[in-house]
């Protein structure tokens, strides 16, 4: 347990630094004009907001994760165990944002319409739930560690559901998306006999895609780990919910990136 505890410390690490440097890009086009470095007339706030929140959670988990690591090394199983928690909340945060603001994606696409959204949005709402039920069944194992395995039980189930539900999100908040331009490209293809609007369309199209893509790999590889029975799955699934983890970043950042850039090539 020392050694995958090492290994996954060291992978989260070197995924941190790629992440950062989308983190500083993403404050590049959300503050500063797309051409040369004068500041925004209008800046986003809601979303530059977030992106600095999901890169300060995203230090809190690598900070928590050494904590873990050095501890796991004095074999503080009740510590290690709240840390484990810590990080989960952490890292359900992360993606409770990222989630939010792909549905909220999705309704603007959509022409602001709830029917659109309401089975992604339902899924969000439950997930909430299951991270606020999650935080009190392991602050319960955690001050008692003489609950009984039914407990436990319910708290693997609820890490399970939460990315489950994610996935699900994810995939149908990407789809619902993609479709909709598609289809905008479509009714517009017959409107203009120059192609830049649906080469735009088509970019857009690719950039959530890929984006959604990365997300939603990662996360079925951690749910396929999740049914792996230690000691073989252990560091498989340790090191999937690494990748998972740092995806959300991932994919938020490079959709506020390329689509920024998009919008600089075509405005040149």
């Amino acid at each position: 347990m020392h050694k995958i505890t090492i290994i996954a410390m060291f992978v989260q690490s070197i995924l941190y630094g790629p992440y950062l440097c989308t983190v500083l890009y993403c404050i590049r086009w959300l503050v500063f004009a797309d051409q040369g470095w004068t500041i925004r007339q209008r800046i986003d706030r809601p979303m530059l907001a977030i992106t600095l929140l999901l890169c300060l959670l995203s230090t809190a988990d690598l900070g928590v994760s050494l904590v873990y690591t050095l501890t796991a090394q004095r074999d503080e199983i009740q510590l290690m165990y709240l840390l484990s928690t810590v990080t989960f909340i952490l890292e359900g945060l992360e993606a409770i944002l990222a989630d939010g603001v792909l549905i909220y994606r999705c309704w603007v696409v959509g022409t602001r319409r709830w029917t659109m959204i309401f089975l992604p949005l339902t899924f969000w709402l439950a997930n909430i739930g299951n991270l606020v039920t999650y935080t009190y069944w392991s602050l319960l194992i955690t001050l008692n560690p003489s609950v009984s395995d039914m407990v436990i039980d319910r708290v693997d189930k609820l890490s399970a559901a939460f990315y489950s539900l994610t996935m699900a999100t994810n995939i149908y908040a990407t789809s619902a998306i993609i479709i909709c331009i598609w289809s905008v490209a479509k009714e517009t293809r017959s409107l203009f006999s120059e192609q830049p609007q649906n080469t735009q369309l088509q970019r857009a199209t690719r950039v959530i895609a890929e984006s959604g893509l990365l997300y939603t790999q990662t996360s079925i590889m951690l749910l396929i780990t999740w049914f792996i029975p230690p000691p073989k799955g252990t560091l498989p699934l340790v090191l999937s919910t690494v990748f998972n983890s740092s995806a959300t970043g991932f994919a938020f950042n490079l959709i506020i990136i390329r689509v920024a850039r998009n919008r600089s090539i075509n405005s040149t």
